[in-house]
This record gives structure tokens, sequence and C-alpha cells, in this order.
């Protein structure tokens, strides 16, 4: 059986953002027995219509993503409509769920979401307000999925991979996990690696944050296995099985052990607290975040002295753990994490290169400690986002009782 993918957006075309969709897709495609013979990315200008009779005469599966969006130029479902030679008509079930979720009457251009093909069918979209249809061009099964990453992946992985297996009630969906500050290119030989001879099927969605993985071919207790062998070999804070965030998994257990969490901020901006704040229940567990930038600030809101500044410099062992301990005394929480580095592009020296950062983390139930971690690819805004994502790792191990110095080791020689 064939099948193929025809992703749609001009972003994508035109280099805006990165595919982040075939991977997944087609892995998970593969694990059923399809075969992808073709993968088009096509922008928004009904470029569409020029190739999907091609398709449909050559596959047995069409799974298209983007173009279902309310405005002018999101145009598959016309374009689909038109070639298995149907009309268009208003589904009064996916327009209720839509207005239930705007919370209003739905106008023109939210309505043109809910048109769907004649003898297509509805594919819930419980993440957004573009709901998916499938249906048949000829003896082609077509799957319309919106563009955006996480309600594609919804669909595709409780909707679409189910109907294909042919068999929805046996189906095992795939397993999925997520792994925080690996590479994908060093997250793939992991894999080769973790998977052994057991024929595993593996892909992934790269995310801002995180690199979400999905494993599939075989039994749960053998996909487990291969999970927790990616455990020893980059390390347990690293590949968590779930779908939950760093943020949503650091709430919970800081909840869970009633700690209240202050954060000291120097080259991250605020970014840590973003994060946190991005999830729903942060209140409960954040007292709140400092954001120094200045040496200034961090004399007068931190109490960093002068003279440690003076002697070591902002981006140093001394000073992190200044800053940490003086976010711990000046909010009264229970912990406190400290970030300041060399996010660049300019500030480099040859002692201190750009990519170079200090942690500092504070309690009032353990020592203080300083680690320090040297970004090899000096790109501002990943230095930034990364070190976000670590200081959070550090704060939740640090906070479990973890010698987090041990823990950045495994990382370094993994």
């Amino acid at each position: 059986m064939k099948a193929a993918l025809c992703l749609i957006g001009t972003e994508l075309t035109r280099g805006i953002i990165q595919d982040g969709h075939t991977k997944l897709i087609a892995s998970n495609l593969e694990s059923l027995g399809y075969e992808v013979s073709q993968v088009i990315i096509l922008p928004d200008d009904g470029t569409i219509r020029e190739v999907l009779n091609g398709l449909a005469a050559r596959n047995d599966v069409i799974i298209t993503t983007g173009g279902l969006g309310p405005t002018s130029d999101d145009i598959t479902r016309d374009v689909i409509a038109q070639a298995a030679g149907v009309k268009l008509y208003e589904d009064q079930a996916a327009l209720k769920t839509l207005e239930e979720l705007i919370r209003r009457p739905a106008g023109p251009a939210n309505r043109r979401q809910v048109m769907i093909p004649e003898g297509f069918s509805v594919i819930p979209n419980p993440q957004g307000t573009a709901p998916g249809f499938t249906g048949f061009i000829g003896s082609s099964r077509v799957f319309c999925l919106p563009g955006p990453p996480h309600e594609m992946e919804w669909m595709l992985l409780h909707e679409v991979l189910p109907e294909l297996s042919g068999d929805r009630d046996g189906y095992m969906a795939p397993l999925e996990a997520i792994t925080f500050l690996i590479p994908e290119s060093q997250l793939e030989e992991l894999c080769r690696q973790a998977a052994g001879d057991d024929h595993i099927h593996w892909g992934t969605r790269v995310q801002s944050l995180h690199i979400s993985l999905y494993l599939s071919g075989a039994s749960r207790e053998v996909l487990e296995g291969m999970i927790a062998r990616l455990q020893n070999l980059a390390g347990a804070s690293r590949v968590r099985l779930g779908s939950d965030t760093l943020a949503r998994r650091c709430i919970d257990q800081f909840r869970a052990q009633g700690v209240n969490v202050a954060l000291a901020e120097s080259c991250t901006g605020g970014m840590i607290s973003k994060i946190l704040t991005d999830e729903p229940g942060s209140s409960e567990i954040l007292w709140g975040s400092f954001v120094t930038y200045a040496n200034e600030a961090k004399t007068g809101m931190l109490k960093v002295q002068r003279e440690t500044l003076a002697a070591h410099g902002a981006v140093s062992e001394e000073v992190v753990r200044e800053m940490a301990e003086g976010a711990l005394a000046c909010s009264g929480a229970d912990a406190a994490v400290a970030v300041t580095g060399v996010a660049g592009p300019s500030g480099g020296s040859e002692e201190k290169p750009v990519g170079t950062l200090w942690f500092g983390l504070a309690s009032t139930r353990r020592e203080s400690v300083a680690v320090k971690w040297t970004w090899g690819y000096p790109r501002r805004d990943l230095i930034r986002r990364r070190s976000a994502v670590m200081a959070l790792l550090l704060l939740e191990g640090y906070v479990k009782g973890e010698q987090v110095l041990d823990m950045v080791a495994h990382w370094q020689y993994s």
C-alpha cells in the first residue's frame, strides 16, 4: 500500500518555518505497512489543484496538512471537494463545537472552517478550531488535517492511525516519550543504539523546548525497554515517558512536595518564568522571578556583592551562587535557581566564550550548588532557550534531592 503526504503552507515553501510533520507521519505510516511514495510541500496558492488527482491515481492514502483555516487562502476543503466531485456543506455538529470553543456565534470566516465536502466524515479537533475530514477521491482515502503541530499530532495519533490500522479497538497507539536537551541528530543515534535488534519504529517531532519521541512496532514492554535504555544512555532526567511538558512536571512535583520556588534570571531575561507560567497551576508553586540583567540589578535586587562582581565578573560561580541565595532570601521561597551567562553574539572572551553559562541552586533544605555548562553551538536564541530548560531540569532534580553535579556529568559524556 502506498501513501502520499501533501504539506500545505506558504511559510513552509518560503523557509519561514521548517517541516516538522513528515518524520512523525511517515514513520507511523511505515509501522502500519504503508510505503510513503511522495512528500510534497506546496504554498497556499491553489497549487494543490495541479497535483491532487495525480496523487490520488498513484496512492491508496493521501494525508494533507494545512489550508483549513478561516482565511481566503485556506482552500484545501474547496480543492478536495472539487476533486471528489461534490459540494461543500456546513456541518452543524462541527459548528456547535466551534461556537462552544470560541464562546460566541461564529462569523463568516470561522464558519468556513466547518464547511465539509459532502460524503466526507469530520475528524474532531479538540486542540483547535478547524476540524479535519476524511473521505475518498476515486479509490484513494484522503485525510485532511490542520497545519498547527499540536492539532495535527493529536488527530494523527488518535484518529487517523487507528482508522488506517483497520482495527480501531485493537490498535495500540505509539508509545510517547519526551526528551530534553538532546539534539535531533544525537537522539537519532541514541535511538539506534537503544533499539538494538527489536525492529522498533520511531518518529520524532521537534518542538521549541523538547523533542517528542514516538515508538511503535513492538509490544509495550519492548518499547518501554527501549526507553529505559535511552535513559541509561542519555540520563533519566532527559528522557521521560509521557507527553507532559517540563513545566507541567515541575509544577506537579513542587506542589506535591509543598515547595515554593523563586527565579533569578540574567541572560534568559524572564524566559524561565514564562515557561512555568504558560502552564496552569504555576501560581501554586512560583513566588516570582527577578530579572537582573544589569550588574546594578543584581546588586540592588539580589544583594550580590559589588566586590564579588568586580573580582569574578557576572558570569561566574561566585556571582551565580549569590544570585540564587539572594533570590531565596529576598523571596522567602523554599528553593531558587539562578542563571547567568554569555548568550552572544558578542560579549564572549577566550576565558568565557559565547555559550558559557553558570547555574546556581539554593534551598532552605540543603546546601547551595553551582553548575557550569558551555553550549557548543553559539546561537543566541538556542543558548537562551536551552539554558531556560536546563535551569528547570536542574531545579527539578535539586528539589528532589538529587546530586545535580553527577546528573550534569552524565549529560556531558552521553
